[in-house]
């Protein structure tokens, strides 16, 4: 679900800062000017528990030790956590947004704040486009943090 705040400026440094349920991105007009909230990324899964994804499914039956009257259903277990899926198809969602401003020439340059899975996540799905803007990253999580706690985490001069 995305959450536009303000039109996104062109050709402007970025910050992302992002983790598993929720991405903000920012933008600065100058160097050393303040930071503007442009969008609010959720991820509507991420806050859920494992159980509580995974509880829709009716998993696989099996029977018995002894093969006599009993027969239960056990959930079926895929190969990931879905957690990880989960996570893993929000950075598709963050990337491709980052894919379209740089596309229409709104991303000039990148600073990354994120869970340090998050972070490797991203990495794997960013175009080599966006990864050439990546300026900076930093394994964070300041989702929560204010404006002024984001900006004294990144370099003085954007």
């Amino acid at each position: 679900m995305r959450k536009p705040i303000k039109p996104a400026p062109r050709g402007k440094t970025w910050v992302l800062v992002a983790d598993t349920t929720r991405a903000r991105l920012f933008a600065s007009a100058q160097s050393a000017a303040p930071l503007v909230e442009i969008e609010d990324l959720l991820n509507p899964y991420g806050r859920l528990r494992e159980q509580d994804l995974d509880s829709d499914s009716r998993g696989r039956l099996v029977s018995g030790r002894r093969g006599g009257g009993h027969r239960a259903h056990v959930a079926a277990r895929s190969d990931k956590p879905r957690r990880e899926q989960d996570a893993r198809a929000f950075a598709r969602a963050i990337c491709a947004r980052l894919n379209s401003l740089q596309r229409h020439g709104k991303l000039a340059k990148l600073y990354v704040i994120a869970e340090p899975d998050l972070i490797g996540m991203l990495r794997q799905q960013m175009t080599p486009p966006v990864q050439t803007l990546v300026a900076g990253e930093f394994a964070k999580n300041l989702t929560r943090a204010s404006v002024c706690g984001i900006r004294e985490a990144l370099p003085a001069r954007l």
